[in-house]
């Protein structure tokens, strides 16, 4: 093979590479922003202005259940979840 062609193929495979670096780079970067994005589901909040503990529970199908002590706490937690659920929803990119 002539020296000029051998140079165009590692010319070419430099390019290919720096190429596949560039997509796999940018592919993890929109992955987190997705996940980054989503509401965090898991844990334990503290939540000013309940009277009592509040528990927000989501089934598999992500239905969420809320149980409390007063329709007042019961209320602010049942917004607290809508508000983790459409505050995901409004950030994705």
């Amino acid at each position: 093979m002539p020296k000029g062609r051998r140079r165009v193929w590692r010319v070419l495979l430099w390019v290919a590479v720096v190429l596949v670096l560039v997509v796999a780079g940018s592919a993890a970067w929109m992955l987190s922003r997705v996940r980054s994005s989503l509401p965090e589901l898991d844990g334990e909040r503290v939540v000013a202005g309940l009277g009592a503990p509040v528990v927000v529970e989501r089934d598999a199908q992500g239905v969420v259940t809320v149980r409390g002590s007063d329709r007042i706490d019961v209320a602010r937690g049942l917004g607290f979840a809508h508000g983790r659920r459409r505050c995901g929803r409004s950030r994705a990119p």
